[in-house]
């Protein structure tokens, strides 16, 4: 396992992101005005020297995806801030340095509770 973390809070603005295939993930003691448009996270388990690749595992809400592409300096966003970006489009390469991408649909608002984890695939 690389990370996980308590799904605290979901922002009032987090509906907005997830209509543009986006979700956004800080440490619930973030920034507020950031957190009006991500989860909030509570971290059980860091990993401090994993490293997340495509192909690995996001579980959320239930739901399990495969990461399709990772940022370069999404790990250390995680780790340091429990921010991710992630944008189901199943996309092969990056957005950004701090994207992760996904492979599935975008969840419901409703199911966003309980823990994100991640996982190394079974390569």
């Amino acid at each position: 396992m690389i990370y996980q973390a308590h799904i605290e809070r979901v922002g009032p603005h987090v509906a907005d992101g997830l209509a543009d295939n986006l979700l956004i993930t800080f440490l619930a003691d973030g920034p507020a005005d950031c957190l009006d448009y991500a989860l909030a996270l509570r971290p059980v388990f860091q990993h401090e020297y994993a490293r997340l690749r495509a192909g690995d595992r996001f579980t959320l809400g239930g739901e399990d995806y495969r990461i399709t592409a990772v940022g370069s300096h999404a790990l250390q966003a995680l780790l340091e801030l429990g921010h991710l970006t992630l944008v189901f489009d199943s996309a092969s390469a990056p957005r950004h340095q701090g994207t992760v991408h996904l492979a599935g649909k975008v969840p419901a608002l409703a199911v966003l509770q309980g823990d994100v984890i991640v996982k190394e695939s079974a390569q």
